[in-house]
């Protein structure tokens, strides 16, 4: 038994595992690795605090324009409805207009021997027609309303969609690291 403690004083303290010194060494680098990863934690939760604050306004902002959006499409139902019957009104006045035209008119017009009366059958025919310049320009501007509310409301859905999903993925990425 002695030569056996003897022989391992003789071969060193390899043989038998770290010297206290180098012991001592590698519990220092572990507790600086765990002030480094408790740094780089504590860092992860910051930015992920940061990340769900940003996220949770894109959230908010992103159903506020889904609520305007659910507003514009009602604004738009009404326009539809408002086009449809300015259009029926204007559909209505050019058939009045044919009606009380006449063909007599109109053939007047176009083969007119007494240019007297192709004069005053131009300026009733002008006179029908005119009737119709309001209801037609009501319809367009029905028309150009309802073209200004619906990119409105779904260019504006889609730039918050867009916005969402990008602080979305950040969010994924920041819980993640964190994990």
């Amino acid at each position: 038994m002695f030569f056996v403690v003897l022989l391992s004083v003789l071969i060193g303290p390899s043989a038998h595992g770290a010297t206290p010194v180098e012991n001592a060494l590698a519990l220092a680098e572990l507790r600086v690795e765990r002030q480094a990863l408790h740094a780089e934690v504590e860092a992860a939760r910051l930015d992920l605090d940061v990340i769900t604050r940003g996220f949770d306004i894109t959230r908010r902002e992103r159903d506020d324009v889904l609520i305007e959006q659910a507003e514009a499409l009602e604004t738009y139902g009404a326009l539809e409805r408002s086009l449809r019957a300015a259009r029926s009104q204007l559909d209505e006045g050019i058939q009045q207009a044919y009606i009380r035209s006449g063909s007599a008119a109109a053939t007047v017009v176009m083969f007119f021997d007494d240019p007297t009366e192709a004069g005053i059958a131009t300026h009733y025919l002008e006179a029908v027609s005119a009737s119709q310049v309001e209801p037609l320009q009501d319809v367009e501007a029905l028309m150009s309303d309802m073209d200004e509310v619906r990119h409105a409301a779904f260019d504006a859905a889609a730039l918050a969609d867009a916005d969402y999903a990008q602080h979305e993925r950040l969010y994924i990425s920041a819980t993640g690291r964190l994990a």
